[in-house]
């Protein structure tokens, strides 16, 4: 018998709970779809399995899963983090166990590790599983409420994208465990005996080991039955574990709102729900748009809701077949190795089961003539899809695309891997190719069918509403259930901060009500502004006009910034390749190493010549530098030309150590910090974390470091020497240390949030003890930033639009047991604005609700790549970029002679 990771996880909880207090309740997290399970839908694999070996999966391939879906996964982890972490004595061997990819499995295996060492053997804890009492567990004591509410700003009216879910009457969901006599490990098989007993429970969601129902039967109830293939008689003991709270019901209620998008025939793509009926055609660019939904249930402190978000799937007209012709057009002489370059990575649809695969080969030696064995009868492609689905398929040589997937199979312990091949002919590529990624002419028309307005969003919520009352499946689904969903969207209070004053040389000016001071930028002093008197310039020969109209440009603005900038050494070479530039950089810096800039023309988008740059003056040779595109300098239109430079100028003068506006911070002897990581795509190099800290009282000025980390590892384990390098570099500036430490995390998902508090945060703390070993150590404010997020918000006037920068929202659609709020910072001029969540994990400083959301917001206007207000502040966003520019080109940690520039803008 084995269990899915969600099982495991509520198992050890479970058996955590049996050795440090009393018999308990085991719980299941596989599937909650009612009986639904069906076998591998991969149809056409090359090498099937007989039916009693085929891997049982859910309708949606294992995506329905209560232990997995929307936020389950998160939950489960810190419910099972929290209650192991009780057990085990040592906490740095538990903080070390978990991090973004690798990290759930690390925790897996230390936490059943765990378990045989209070359980023995998994054989013994099978056995004491059965010997368990589930006897009505006594509902736990509540948890309070958290209030983390703010005062300042004026109300306003908003709406959100979240449907109240209220309960008819006192209806609730009553959580049994299910035992057979004769013992059953088939899943499938308990599936269908449990069915066979609906007439007597009533509805039902099994996952094979427990039900849910919303009845109450005894505690202990008995049914027999019999198998219809067998004519064996089974007894089923329905044992009752518990009413499930609100706080517990997430997995389940999203695999509920599953269904009710099954019935109002939405298919699903990962967590989203799409309807290929509602498809909007874009012939000039063979795509279609598929409108959809991305939903998720949770509770918050105002209750149970439904996230609804809009959202849009992108979907070729044209086969992988006829992709592959027009590459071979292109590319004769190397067909095979372009055409893996192309589809390889890439997820394509099969609209006769509307199901998505990622290509993962493609095997040039197969062809639909190929045969497989499919029920002990050798049968080629051709054949299977005639019977099957009624399609001819016409081109009988085309290769086939390969699908590599590993699945649990019924009395396997380990995952067995499925081959799923493919007809190029059947399929159609999801999202967009490389080439259509850089296509602007397609990028500007789908902005009209992408980009939905706030108006259109809450049409499109209230449309949703009204299907789900005409839809008799859908609206039975909730029924069945006691559920229904409020008759409109929640509508609620918000504040608006206010207006912020924005500080140059000499010069104070407001940003506005949309928060945009890009005219003041560009036409006023700097704050500060470092000389530039020595430094470079390097171009190749065909690009000198550029490199005279730059500095012309330079020349001729320079002065309306504050700025002194003298004429630059010229290199002009006669090759654009990649070690030319090298070579003469290094040698150029090597005799001139009082260089404080050097300026890269470069002949075209080149990232190789562009990592070269970066290599050699992030650590051989530290100098900030700067690349600027040639294509960009050329342009008729010399006013943007102008707007170009200026922005380039602005950009040099951080990076030599100047900074160029401020806002009004009052929080003196304060340390502001930022953090983000970044990860490999190809999970081929290491992760690298980003730390940022600001050095003056103005927070105009930054200390930065890298860490190197394992490959996908989120949570890192070296802030602490991080944190002692910001402390004493904030020292070498003030001659002081801080009182405080804000620190603003960006990167982190809700089920990491323990990790932070309990890992990250007691790095922080003992750093900081080794730098304050006389005195009383700073307070520390530790941030949550999330920006991956689904909320919406909408004002509510005559005309539904975009919030303004500064409106906060701090109840009802906030977690409950969290000290969290929204922040919208940011003007958008298409679209709708997304705005930001930020949790508090952890203040020792005790700052206000208004304290920490003002913060947040003046810092999101101290981005200097950016004459306006950002989604995040700007310690995470220049975190972020330093953690970019290591991880994507650079590949080594920087030069400590750096540390107090801002060279990765």
């Amino acid at each position: 018998m084995s269990f899915g990771r969600g099982r495991q996880m509520e198992l050890i909880a479970a058996m955590a709970r049996s050795a440090r207090e009393q018999p308990t309740s085991i719980t299941d997290s596989g599937s909650a779809e009612s009986g639904i399970q069906t076998t591998d839908k991969s149809h056409g694999t090359s090498e099937e399995k007989k039916p009693s070996e085929k891997t049982k999966l859910t309708q949606d391939s294992g995506e329905d899963s209560m232990g997995t879906s929307s936020l389950g996964r998160g939950r489960m982890m810190r419910l099972a983090t929290e209650r192991l972490r009780e057990q085990q004595k040592s906490s740095e061997e538990e903080d070390c166990s978990t991090s973004r990819g690798s990290g759930s499995r690390e925790a897996m295996k230390r936490a059943m590790e765990t378990l045989r060492q209070y359980h023995g053997s998994p054989e013994k804890t099978r056995s004491q599983m059965s010997a368990l009492s589930l006897e009505e567990q006594s509902p736990e004591s509540p948890k309070d409420i958290v209030s983390y509410r703010g005062s300042k700003g004026s109300t306003v009216k908003v709406m959100t994208n979240y449907l109240p879910l209220k309960w008819r009457g006192n209806q609730r969901i009553y959580e049994y465990v299910v035992q057979f006599e004769p013992p059953i490990d088939s899943i499938h098989l308990r599936m269908k005996i449990i069915q066979q007993l609906q007439p007597q429970i009533g509805i039902f969601v099994s996952t094979g080991y427990n039900i849910f129902l919303t009845r109450k039967l005894e505690p202990i109830s008995t049914y027999k039955t019999t198998l219809a293939a067998t004519q064996d008689t089974i007894k089923v003991t329905i044992k009752l574990v518990k009413q499930k709270p609100e706080e517990e019901l997430s997995p389940f209620l999203n695999n509920l709102f599953n269904k009710v998008m099954r019935a109002l025939k939405f298919v699903r793509h990962k967590r989203k729900q799409f309807d290929p009926t509602k498809a909007k055609l874009v012939p000039q660019h063979k795509l279609e748009i598929w409108p959809g939904y991305v939903t998720a249930v949770d509770t918050f402190e105002g209750g149970l809701m439904l996230s609804l978000d809009v959202s849009h799937r992108r979907l070729s007209t044209m086969t992988v077949l006829e992709l592959m012709r027009d590459i071979h057009q292109a590319h004769p002489q190397n067909f095979h190795k372009k055409v893996k370059e192309t589809l390889v990575g890439k997820v394509v649809l099969t609209r006769y089961n509307n199901q998505t695969y990622c290509i993962h080969d493609v095997d040039f030696n197969l062809s639909p003539k190929h045969t497989f064995n499919r029920n002990g009868e050798e049968i080629d492609f051709v054949e299977y899809y005639r019977r099957n689905y009624n399609i001819t398929i016409r081109d009988e040589n085309q290769p086939l695309l390969m699908n590599f997937k590993e699945v649990l199979v019924a009395g396997q312990t380990k995952k067995q891997e499925r081959t799923s091949s493919l007809i190029p002919e059947l399929c159609y590529l999801t999202g967009l190719t490389d080439e259509q990624m850089n296509n602007q002419n397609l990028k500007r028309d789908l902005i009209t069918y992408v980009q939905v307005s706030p108006q259109h969003r809450v049409e499109g919520l209230r449309k949703f509403l009204a299907n789900v009352q005409e839809c008799e499946a859908a609206r039975k689904v909730l029924e069945e259930w006691g559920l229904e969903l409020a008759p409109d969207v929640l509508a609620l209070e918000a504040r608006e901060l206010g207006l912020e004053t924005v500080n140059f040389d000499g010069y104070q000016g407001s940003a506005g009500v949309s928060a945009d001071f890009s005219r003041d930028a560009t036409n006023k002093r700097v704050l500060t502004a470092v000389p530039l008197t020595d430094w470079a310039i390097f171009y190749v020969q065909r690009n000198r006009e550029e490199a005279r109209t730059f500095l012309d440009n330079m020349q001729r603005n320079a002065p309306n910034l504050g700025m002194n900038i003298l004429q630059p050494q010229h290199v002009v070479l006669q090759q654009d390749a990649t070690i030319e530039f090298q070579r003469r950089i290094t040698e150029t810096l090597t005799q001139n190493p009082n260089f404080s800039l050097i300026v890269v023309i470069s002949p075209s988008q080149r990232a190789d010549l562009y990592a070269c740059v970066k290599k050699i003056c992030c650590f051989q040779i530290p100098i900030p530098s700067q690349v600027v595109m040639a294509r960009t300098l050329n342009q008729r239109n010399e006013s943007k030309v102008r707007s170009i430079v200026m922005k380039i100028l602005l950009q040099m003068n951080c990076k030599v150590g100047g900074t160029l506006w401020s806002v009004n911070i009052p929080m003196a002897g304060t340390m502001i910090c930022g953090i983000d990581a970044y990860h490999d795509p190809a999970q081929k190099a290491s992760s690298v974390t980003g730390f940022v800290a600001s050095t003056n009282k103005y927070f105009t000025t930054w200390f930065s470091t890298v860490i190197i980390q394992n490959i996908r590892e989120e949570v890192s384990r070296s802030l602490g020497n991080a944190v002692k390098d910001a402390l004493m570099a904030y020292r070498k500036a003030n001659g002081t240390l801080p009182e405080r430490i804000v620190i603003f995390r960006d990167g982190v998902g809700d089920g990491q949030l323990p990790l932070c508090e309990q890992f990250e945060v007691p790095q922080l703390i003992e750093a900081a003890k080794v730098i304050y070993p006389n005195q009383e150590p700073p307070k520390l404010t530790y941030v949550v930033t999330q920006k991956r997020i689904n909320t919406r918000f909408f004002r509510a006037r005559s005309q539904i639009d975009n919030p303004a920068p500064g409106t906060v929202v701090d109840h009802s659609v906030t977690r409950r047991y969290f000290k969290d709020f929204f922040l919208i910072s940011q003007n958008v001029r298409q679209g709708t604005v997304t705005p930001s969540h930020y949790i508090v994990v952890w203040d020792s400083a005790n700052l206000s609700a208004d304290v920490v959301q003002k913060l947040a917001y003046k810092l999101t206007f101290m981005y200097y790549n950016w004459p306006g207000t950002i989604r995040v502040p700007a310690c995470c966003q220049y975190a972020h970029k330093l953690a970019y520019l290591i991880g994507e080109h650079v590949k080594r940690e920087p030069s400590n002679k750096l540390q107090d520039k801002l060279f990765y803008l």
